[in-house]
């Protein structure tokens, strides 16, 4: 996973970077801006579409958020995020066993933990 803050003119290239890195291998990605300048391509994203599009989720705060209120929106949107990539785990170990049987789904959990100590 990757949590990324967007604040700037213009979003930091090492942290794009990493953000298309992580869409690329399917991990999630959360977007967070606090600066109040608009960096983006249209007045719906307040930075780059590319970014703002291929976030898992994303929020935009005002600068002077109280930073209790932030971590409590950034915990919100990490769990968010993480809902989805549980259920096509589960998804794929149920049609594995379906069609091959219980040893292949227990292979098919080993490899899915395998993936998940990647990009955390």
């Amino acid at each position: 996973m990757v949590v990324a803050c967007m604040d700037g003119a213009d979003p930091d290239s090492g942290t794009a970077w990493e953000c298309g890195y992580a869409f690329g291998k399917g991990k999630p990605v959360v977007c967070y801006r606090t600066d109040f300048r608009i960096a983006g391509d249209s007045k719906d994203a307040p930075y780059n579409l590319m970014l703002s599009e291929s976030a898992t989720t994303r929020f935009e705060v005002p600068f002077k958020t109280k930073p209790a209120e932030l971590q409590r929106r950034l915990v919100e949107h990490i769990r968010t995020a993480l809902r989805p990539a549980r259920k096509k785990i589960k998804a794929r170990v149920s049609r594995t066993a379906a069609r091959h049987g219980c040893q292949a789904a227990r292979r098919a959990r080993r490899l899915d933990g395998c993936r998940t100590s990647g990009i955390v």
